[in-house]
């Protein structure tokens, strides 16, 4: 797995306020991605329309808002898996045979190798000069770069990428991750990103929008 740098990780202690930005965006992307949402009080922006007028609809369709939203939504879309077996059976569904993919954390290249087996080429990063020469013995005939992540204009150099794949420790702390996955999407601009992380699929799993709310929400288990 691909670890964090020390500048990455004390960058990312003093940005708390833009990781709880980034979650509150990601959890508002959540509804175009699992498809549930259908109310006619919510705009396809993602905003809700309760107890608004004609009038008001038309004018929040004209608004700085909804257009903003509308361009986040038009973005690649966001792939979770909880665990390996999730994030390496979405290549058959998310990689097609003409994409260049990126995998970020790629350690010994396991899953580059399986991604390389449905495109036409695929490229394998990660920070440790170890892994990364174990990864190249180990298939030498596939595309890795010793690099850090957070370095988007090392990886913008090699690509385009249709696809990015990001497993930098399945349990990685929100505060740093989602940083992380903002630059990639905003640099790269990927048709898909699919992230391996298990808070962050958990915290997607209880998320709702507020039109989607039940009368009552249930009570926590335990």
């Amino acid at each position: 797995m691909q670890r964090m740098c020390s500048k990455q990780a004390a960058i990312a202690a003093t940005t708390a306020a833009a990781a709880a930005a980034a979650v509150a965006y990601w959890l508002g992307r959540r509804h175009s991605l699992t498809g549930k949402s259908s109310s006619t009080d919510l705009c396809s922006c993602g905003a809700s329309l309760a107890g608004m007028t004609e009038a008001d609809r038309r004018f929040h369709q004209q608004s700085r808002r909804h257009i903003t939203n509308c361009r986040a939504l038009r973005r690649g879309r966001i792939v979770v898996a909880e665990n390996f077996s999730e994030y390496r059976r979405s290549i058959e569904t998310v990689v097609a045979a003409t994409d260049r993919v990126l995998e970020v954390g790629c350690g010994r290249g396991v899953t580059t190798a399986l991604i390389a087996r449905r495109c036409g080429h695929v490229l394998g990063v990660d920070l440790s000069a170890k892994v990364i020469a174990m990864a190249r013995s180990r298939f030498p005939r596939l595309d890795f770069l010793e690099a850090d992540a957070s370095d988007v204009s090392a990886l913008r150099a090699r690509g385009p990428f249709d696809k990015i794949f990001v497993d930098v420790n399945g349990s990685r702390e929100l505060q740093m991750l989602l940083p992380l996955l903002e630059a990639l999407d905003a640099a790269l601009a990927p048709e898909a990103l699919v992230v391996k992380n298990a808070p962050l699929k958990r915290l997607l799993m209880r998320a709702s929008l507020v039109d989607a709310l039940p009368n009552a929400c249930p009570r926590p288990l335990g």
